[in-house]
């Protein structure tokens, strides 16, 4: 094996970048997801990266005031600073992975940073032959796993050898269930939000059907009362969940690469962006999740079901919690978070 290099957590692409997201949302857990979808909106400075030219926090906010606009308005405000930020950190992976490549053609994404979709979005565009993993649990939840792999390496000397299959790996809870699909289709053809609560909850930062709101995605209205009812800005984009067999018609996607956890954004064919505008976002990309039968049984039979009366065979899938508060483990927790939103039905499996 070969080492490649090590960054100091002080200096290192993402603290840089989480450093900006609390100097403008002032939330560490969330900040940097928001600086993403922020950044689509605005123009990059070329000239000025962050990433070499910081060496202190100090310096972060440095060039955040140096880039910020004037305006009044948020989003008008901090798009170029985002947008800065985040084409740099782009472009900082990318070279990584330019330094890297030649040493193995399997590259693994993983730390903070790897939850950056755009920039996972870029290396599947820029490097077409070499076959990423993006690891979906690859924040501090993953360390205990690592760790588990690591003691295994240790006394054994052998690797081990256990791909992922699934993300839902969480606790499972006993609960009475209510709701059922043709139920749920009938709510989701008005315009309603479903919430839904079912088995095992998902090991990562990404909500895969088990803890999900769902809602129909051709309106753009959808977007902004989905948003709205979970207390999120309107501006911020929503994911998308669809058939695996029909996500070829609607996105351009990479060759051998998986969309089931989650972990890369694509770009959405002209004729997908009128059909479902609210999982479009303002640059024409969307966060794709592709689901077959065998990862999740109910929500495949939702889908196919709802394509038979609508023509539609993806929804708004985006984590079932109301903004600030963790995705919800429990049964407890669905009902309180259902009610906080005022949402349309909850269903529990």
């Amino acid at each position: 094996s070969k080492s490649y290099e090590t960054i100091s957590d002080y200096l290192s692409i993402g603290k840089i970048y989480k450093t900006l997201g609390r100097g403008i949302f002032n939330d560490d857990d969330f900040a940097p997801g928001k600086v993403m979808g922020l950044a689509s909106y605005g123009t990059p400075n070329l000239d000025i990266n962050p990433y070499e030219m910081c060496t202190h926090e100090k310096e972060v906010h440095d060039i955040v005031n140096l880039l910020k606009s004037p305006s009044d308005n948020f989003v008008d405000k901090w798009k170029d600073v985002a947008a800065t930020f985040q084409y740099h950190l782009e472009k900082e992976i990318e070279n990584i992975v330019r330094d890297v490549k030649m040493y193995s053609n399997n590259i693994v994404i993983t730390g903070g940073v790897g939850l950056n979709i755009m920039s996972n979005k870029n290396l599947l565009e820029k490097f077409p032959d070499i076959n990423f993993y993006f690891e979906p649990i690859c924040y501090d939840g993953g360390i205990s796993i690592g760790a588990f792999y690591s003691n295994i390496f240790e006394k054994t000397r052998k690797t081990p050898k256990a791909p992922l299959k699934s993300l839902y790996n969480g606790q499972s809870y006993d609960h009475k269930k209510s709701g059922n699909i043709e139920e749920a289709i009938e709510v989701l053809y008005n315009n309603g939000i479903v919430a839904l609560y079912q088995g095992r909850s998902e090991t990562g930062a990404r909500a895969l059907g088990n803890r999900s709101f769902l809602m129909d995605p051709r309106s753009i209205a959808n977007r902004d009362k989905m948003n709205s009812k979970k207390g999120r800005e309107l501006w911020r984009p929503l994911a998308a969940i669809c058939l695996e067999e029909h996500a070829y018609r609607y996105f351009n996607l990479a060759d051998n690469y998986s969309y089931k956890h989650m972990m890369a954004a694509v770009d959405v064919k002209e004729n997908a962006k009128q059909l479902f505008p609210a999982v479009v976002h303002v640059d024409g990309t969307c966060r794709l999740q592709t689901i077959n039968e065998k990862d999740n049984p109910f929500v495949y039979k939702l889908l196919k079901l709802y394509y038979n009366r609508t023509g539609t065979s993806l929804l708004i899938n985006t984590s079932f919690n109301i903004a600030g508060e963790p995705i919800v483990e429990t049964p407890r927790e669905a009902k309180s978070s259902f009610e906080k939103g005022n949402f349309d039905m909850l269903v529990f499996t």
